[in-house]
C-alpha cells in the first residue's frame, strides 16, 4: 500500500471519529488525495478531516477541500430533503419502505450531507411496488422498470425501488427475503430498517457481490467502521453466521480483520478476526468508487490484450449477456436475438458501434484477467452478475 493510500485511510478515520488526523508525511502527493478523493467521491468527507490540520501543515489547497466540503453539503442536503419530501408521499399513501445502505448510514456520519450517496434504495413489497411506482411517476420522476427492481430519477435524485433482494439472494430468494423483511424495525430518525445484525450481514453481502464483480470503493468499509461504532454492542456471531449461510465467511473476515486493523481496534479487540490479508484494502484504493468498471478507473486506461477474439466481442456468451438481457435465464433460445437488438442499439446510439464494442472488449478483458489474478491472491472468486 502506498504512502497516500494508507493516509487516505487515516483521513477517513479521522473524518468518522470527528477528530484531528495525524500530520501528513512531508512527501506526501496532495494531487494523488485529491484525484482518488474525487474518484471515490469522498471528497468532502476528506476535506472534514483535512481541513483539521493546523494551516502552517501543508496540504494542498486548503480553499479548494474547504470548497468542495461546502458544495457537498449543499448538493445531498438538496438531495435529502427530496428524500424526507418522497417518503411523506409514500407515508401519507400507507407505504413504509425499508431503507437500505446509504440512507439510513449517512444519519450515523459526524455530517450526514458528507455521506454522499448515487442513489436512494428503498425495498417495498411486491403488491406495492406499482402504487409506488405510480407515486413517483405522479411526483414527475420518470420510470425504468427492471427486473428486480425500478429505477427511477426526478429532481436531482435517482431511486432504486425494490420488491426483492434476489440481486443478493439468488438461491432461496424468498426465504432470505421472508427472513430480512421480519427482522426491520423503525430507527430513532423514523426510518424502518434492517436490525443492526441483517443490516451489517446485507452491507457485507452486497459488498462481496460488488467487490468480487469488478471492485468497490473504500467508502464501503468506512460505512461499516462507522456502524460498529454506532453498534458497538451488535452480536458479531449473528453477522458471521449470516455470512456464514450466505457463503461469503472469508469475505465477510477479511472486512473485519481490515475495520479491525485500520479503524475501531477497540470495537473488535476481542473478537477472532482471522489472519490479515495485507493487500486486502489496497483493493478499494486501485480504482475508482464502482472499481475498474467506471470511466477513469483501470477499465478505461488497461492495455488492449493481443489476439482477443474479435467474434466474441462483437457476438458475447449467454453468461456474458444474461446480467443485460434477464430474459435469456429462462430463454436461452433468444441468444441470437439478443446479438441483433445489441448490434442496432449500438448503431442507432451512436455510442456502442461494432468497433467499440471490439475496442470496449479487449480494454474488459484485460482489466478482468487482471482482477482475477487480485482476487486469486485473496483466495477469492470472481463472480458475474449472475452469480449467486
Amino acid at each position: 500500500m502506498t504512502t497516500e493510500q494508507e493516509y487516505i485511510i487515516k483521513l477517513s478515520r479521522a473524518a468518522i471519529y470527528n477528530e484531528e488526523p495525524e500530520e501528513p508525511p512531508a512527501d506526501i502527493d496532495w494531487n494523488y488525495i485529491w484525484n482518488k478523493a474525487a474518484e471515490q467521491n469522498i471528497s468532502g468527507l476528506l476535506a472534514s478531516a483535512i481541513l483539521r490540520i493546523p494551516e502552517e501543515k501543508q496540504v494542498g489547497n486548503r480553499e479548494a477541500w474547504q470548497e468542495i466540503m461546502f458544495e457537498t453539503m449543499f448538493v445531498m442536503g438538496k438531495n435529502f430533503a427530496e428524500f424526507k419530501r418522497m417518503m411523506s408521499l409514500l407515508k401519507n399513501n400507507g407505504i413504509t419502505p425499508v431503507c437500505l445502505k446509504g440512507i439510513v448510514l449517512k444519519d450515523l456520519y459526524p455530517t450526514p450531507e458528507l455521506r454522499t450517496m448515487g442513489d436512494f434504495d428503498i425495498w417495498v413489497e411486491t403488491e406495492q411496488r406499482e402504487s409506488v411506482e405510480e407515486i413517483f411517476s405522479s411526483a414527475g420522476y420518470s420510470i425504468q422498470k427492471r427486473p428486480f427492481f425500478t429505477e427511477t430519477d426526478g429532481n436531482n435524485t435517482h431511486w432504486e425501488i425494490f420488491d426483492t433482494l434476489e440481486q443478493e439472494f439468488r438461491k432461496n430468494p424468498d426465504i432470505w427475503n421472508k427472513r430480512l423483511w421480519e427482522n426491520t424495525y423503525i430507527n430513532k430518525n423514523g426510518l424502518r430498517t434492517l436490525k443492526p445484525e441483517y443490516h451489517l450481514a446485507y452491507m457485507i453481502i452486497h459488498m462481496e457481490k460488488h467487490f468480487t464483480w469488478c471492485g468497490c470503493g473504500i467508502r464501503n468499509m468506512v460505512d461499516v467502521a462507522i456502524f460498529l461504532c454506532a453498534y458497538p454492542k451488535i452480536d458479531m456471531n449473528l453477522v458471521e453466521n449470516l455470512c456464514r449461510e450466505k457463503e461469503v465467511e472469508k469475505f465477510y473476515l477479511y472486512v473485519m480483520n481490515g475495520i479491525k486493523t485500520w479503524f475501531c481496534k477497540e470495537i473488535l479487540n476481542n473478537y477472532n478476526t482471522g489472519c490479515a490479508k495485507d493487500d486486502f484494502m489496497e483493493h478499494f484504493l486501485e480504482d475508482g468508487i464502482f472499481g475498474f468498471d467506471m470511466p477513469g478507473s483501470s477499465l478505461k486506461i488497461m492495455q488492449s490484450q493481443k489476439n482477443v477474439n474479435f467474434i466474441r466481442a462483437l457476438f458475447p456468451t449467454l453468461n456474458e449477456l444474461k446480467w443485460q438481457y434477464m430474459f435469456l435465464e429462462k430463454k436461452r433460445w433468444l441468444l441470437p436475438a439478443a446479438w441483433i437488438h445489441r448490434l442496432l442499439k449500438g448503431a442507432i446510439a451512436k455510442k456502442n458501434s461494432p468497433l467499440k464494442m471490439i475496442r470496449d472488449y479487449k480494454k474488459h478483458s484485460a482489466a478482468i484477467k487482471s482482477y482475477k489474478e487480485r482476487l486469486e491472491k485473496l483466495g477469492l472468486e470472481r463472480h458475474t452478475q449472475n452469480d449467486d
